[in-house]
């Protein structure tokens, strides 16, 4: 899906190694290679899908030291718990309220995945990224004004123009505070697969803070970003 964009140049997919170099006559000539191979590999996916869902949970386990006995209990023991104290709510899904603070991940913020797939592109025109990192607190630093003879002019327009929202500078106050992505957390990867292969979009809408478990924010992407697109999705977490 991915490449597939990536060849027809899609808004929000990144160009490939030699893009430049594809003519028009071989860019009309790959295009029934690609809908065939589309049309080939969908329904072999779809056929295997058991198979490949055990696959993943096996490789997810893998990576969290767990097998399928070990996640069981710690499904049990979640749901012997009583209501979460404040300070575990960011462990909880905003819509089904499971609490994934055993497990240690299965949750997915679509918000922040956004935001750092749109520092990759140096930020979309009119991104909301400024605003999404104010809701987290982050601010600019105080204007930096260097020393000399300046007018009262001078130190205004400065000022007013360094406290203005500067994604950037906003940028680079959050990975000061070192609350990035933790590194090889495996939903947010799939999370991160599925909305670059729907062209760095969200067709639906989320708050900045919303924090969704994984199965949940699949079935979304399933029946409301999806829902009535002519062109055939498929994807397993």
């Amino acid at each position: 899906m991915i490449q597939a964009g990536q060849f027809l140049k899609i808004d929000g997919f990144d160009s490939f190694p030699g893009a430049d170099g594809v003519g028009q006559r071989m860019f009309a000539r790959t295009l029934p290679f690609i809908y065939t191979s589309w049309t080939k590999a969908l329904p072999r996916a779809l056929e295997n899908v058991k198979g490949l869902i055990e696959a993943e949970l096996d490789c997810m386990l893998e990576n969290l030291s767990m097998d399928r006995e070990s996640l069981a209990q710690t499904i049990h023991l979640a749901r012997q718990e009583v209501l979460a104290e404040p300070t575990k709510i960011q462990h909880k899904c905003f819509v089904c309220s499971d609490d994934y603070v055993n497990l240690g991940t299965g949750l997915v913020q679509p918000r922040k995945v956004s935001f750092n797939e749109c520092r990759t592109s140096n930020h979309k025109p009119e991104c909301q990224c400024a605003e999404y990192l104010r809701t987290l607190g982050i601010v600019q630093g105080p204007p930096q004004v260097s020393g000399g003879d300046i007018d009262d002019g001078d130190v205004d327009e400065e000022y007013f123009q360094d406290t203005e929202d500067d994604v950037q500078a906003l940028c680079e106050a959050f990975d000061k505070l070192g609350v990035g992505e933790v590194d090889g957390d495996y939903f947010n990867e799939t999370a991160t697969m599925l909305y670059r292969a729907q062209g760095r979009r969200w067709v639906g809408s989320y708050e900045p803070l919303e924090l969704l478990c994984s199965s949940f924010l699949e079935g979304r992407i399933y029946w409301r970003e999806w829902a009535g697109r002519a062109t055939p999705f498929y994807a397993y977490a």
